[in-house]
């Protein structure tokens, strides 16, 4: 009996070997240089300078969205920045137009109106007594204050027209005249007026003493805006700002009946 000689490949299953031939002539394949070396797998410079080009185009337009953004924040933190003070002047000019005192005495003297000047209706700035003011232990004033508004130019040139200033007299008993209190409300004003309703009309003056009532039954005050200048440009004239205050009283009438002899 003949016995079949022993073969290394004997056990191994048909086909593998080839397999391994295969796969070490791909791995150790030769070289740049014809050396035999192994072969890796990588990008051509076709598709690295794609690739390029393509991170190039999403970055500009992530750049572009960015400062887009970032402009309109700029813009809108400089149209808050303009919005705020205004809004902080007329609400504290409304509170003194809605606690005028009604006239009657030393410490709450008449409404009246003193000449200025005004470049949109040719009003003036009403002299007035409101109980407005701050009591507290330290200052011996009572609330009762003398309360006027007035445009004086710009100290600080950051913008184009005048301050809008609070003039408040707290010493309603001096004997001589003082230097009222200036109280800095907004910038860039280009004029301010006031209006006062008698019932039928709006008028330009009003004189407490000469009147039919003490007080007018209402009060108008107009804010006219200077224009900017921004990026070298000058913007448009902004929108007239009004102010109307109704009065909850008019002080009853005044006796202007002249008497014959």
């Amino acid at each position: 009996m003949t016995t079949r000689p022993h073969s290394l490949f004997s056990c191994v299953p048909k086909g593998l070997p080839e397999i391994v031939r295969s796969f070490n002539a791909g791995l150790f394949s030769k070289g740049p240089f014809g050396t035999k070396g192994p072969s890796y797998a990588g990008f051509t410079l076709i598709e690295i300078l794609i690739a390029i080009s393509i991170f190039a185009i999403v970055l500009g337009a992530i750049n572009t969205v960015f400062f887009a953004a970032l402009r309109l924040r700029n813009r809108t933190q400089a149209a808050l920045d303009r919005a705020l003070p205004v809004e902080q002047a007329i609400t504290m000019i409304k509170r003194d137009l809605e606690n005028i005192c009604i006239p009657n005495g030393t410490l709450t003297g008449p409404l009246e109106t003193t000449p200025g000047t005004n470049d949109i209706i040719g009003a003036t700035t009403p002299t007035f007594f409101t109980s407005t003011g701050s009591v507290d232990e330290m200052s011996p004033w009572a609330d009762v204050q003398k309360v006027s508004y007035t445009l004086v130019e710009s100290r600080t040139n950051r913008s184009q027209g005048r301050d809008l200033v609070r003039l408040v007299s707290r010493n309603l008993l001096a004997q001589m005249p003082e230097v009222p209190i200036h109280q800095w409300l907004i910038g860039g004003v280009q004029a301010i007026g006031f209006l006062f309703y008698d019932g039928s009309q709006w008028r330009q003056y009003w004189d407490g003493t000469n009147e039919m009532t003490k007080l007018p039954r209402g009060i108008k005050m107009q804010i006219q805006l200077a224009p900017q200048i921004e990026n070298g440009q000058r913007s448009a004239l902004p929108p007239l700002i009004e102010l109307v205050v109704p009065m909850a009283s008019t002080g009853g009438t005044n006796n202007l009946s002249q008497t014959t002899p």
